[in-house]
């Protein structure tokens, strides 16, 4: 099995025959001290792993919100004003809160309820591609429809969503256009095994 500190570090980018337009991930600068969210800023939904796939919009990156956010709860904007990346481990992401999470860089996120979780999937596989591997992950027909929802409305705005596996942020592209095709690639600098390791884990 692949390390969690190898996947943190693994240059990730979600792709799908849709989303030709999205970017990279954005880098960010270290914050300040280590949180963990308070109870009552999680909310459970029943028969979803929180450690497993979680596609989530983007509402803010790498900075301390001096203002409240509309619909996050205090607890979570408290979280992700004091997050220290650098020196926290992934953790469990409750799918149905506001939640702040890290990427492999030490860059920080606050991202909205997850529109798509690990229920949706119905197979995840490692797939060669031209430049190396990568996983290729299909969704059933309620998670494809929340996937085009949620990439239609940030492709609106040219806003970011985030792709979460194992409570951390393994991509964080800008969304150019719909994702309407019902699956998603996740393509980095893997071997086979690092893309067969990732495949099962978001299949678990």
């Amino acid at each position: 099995m692949i390390p969690r500190t190898r996947l943190a570090f693994a240059a990730l980018a979600l792709s799908a025959p849709a989303m030709a337009g999205c970017g990279d991930q954005t880098s960010g600068e270290e914050a300040a001290s280590t949180s963990s969210p308070e109870p009552s800023a999680i909310s459970t939904l029943e028969g979803v792993d929180p450690m497993g796939l979680q596609v989530r919009p983007v509402i803010a990156v790498d900075q301390v919100a001096k203002d409240a956010v509309s619909g996050v709860p205090a607890p979570v904007q408290q979280d992700f004003a004091t997050l220290e990346c650098l020196r926290s481990k992934p953790r469990a992401l409750l799918p149905g809160s506001a939640a702040a999470a890290c990427d492999g860089r030490g860059v920080k996120f606050l991202l909205g309820p997850a529109g798509v979780s690990d229920e949706g999937v119905t197979s995840a596989r490692a797939v060669e591609l031209a430049d190396g591997w990568g996983v290729e992950v299909d969704l059933d027909d309620a998670a494809s429809a929340a996937l085009a929802d949620l990439t239609s409305s940030a492709a609106s705005s040219r806003s970011k969503v985030a792709i979460v596996v194992g409570g951390l942020i393994v991509s964080s592209p800008t969304v150019a256009d719909t994702i309407s095709s019902g699956s998603l690639q996740i393509a980095g600098d893997f071997t086979r095994e690092q893309a067969e390791t990732l495949a099962g884990q978001i299949a678990d």
